[in-house]
């Protein structure tokens, strides 16, 4: 199984110093700071691909569109090469039913709604405690000694 996926859609610069994207309209300039929320979560949104040579691992017929985020793309992977779901990617999960998107740049909300930063977000102070908690171990495994990376690579349940 092969996951296909981008962040962002290219900068695809013309010979005048615009971009594909504002000679089309999609926006008026290549200066993101310029740009209005539903601008910044249309030209980050892009479209992923999962390739499976044996079929039956796809749980939706081929073609199938959906929504999501990353925070529920890695779920979905795990589901269905029948992998186990760590206890990282379960709460990925559980926060991709608040949050499809959640970058320093923007964030959209599980009902497709934009916002330029969390805080502005209509979330349950649950969803906060869980954000603030994912923020903590993200660090902690890049940045801090690592006390949390090997329970969290866990098996939910061990």
């Amino acid at each position: 199984m092969v996951v296909f996926f981008g962040d962002h859609r290219p900068n695809l610069f013309m010979t005048d110093g615009g971009t594909v994207y504002s000679h089309l309209g999609l926006c008026e300039s290549n200066d993101c700071s310029r740009w209005s929320i539903e601008q910044v979560a249309d030209l980050y949104s892009t479209d992923y691909l999962i390739w499976a040579n044996d079929a039956a691992l796809l749980k939706q017929p081929a073609g199938t569109k959906q929504d999501t985020g990353l925070t529920a793309l890695g779920p979905a992977v795990l589901d269905a090469a029948n992998m186990p779901r760590t206890r990282y990617w379960a709460m990925q999960e559980r926060l991709s039913k608040a949050l499809l998107v959640n970058t320093d740049l923007y964030c959209v909300t599980a009902q497709g709604v934009p916002y330029w930063n969390e805080s502005d977000a209509a979330l349950s102070d649950e969803d906060r405690e869980l954000m603030n908690l994912r923020s903590a171990i993200v660090y902690d495994t890049y940045y801090g000694q690592r006390y949390a990376t090997s329970a969290m690579n866990r098996p939910v349940g061990s």
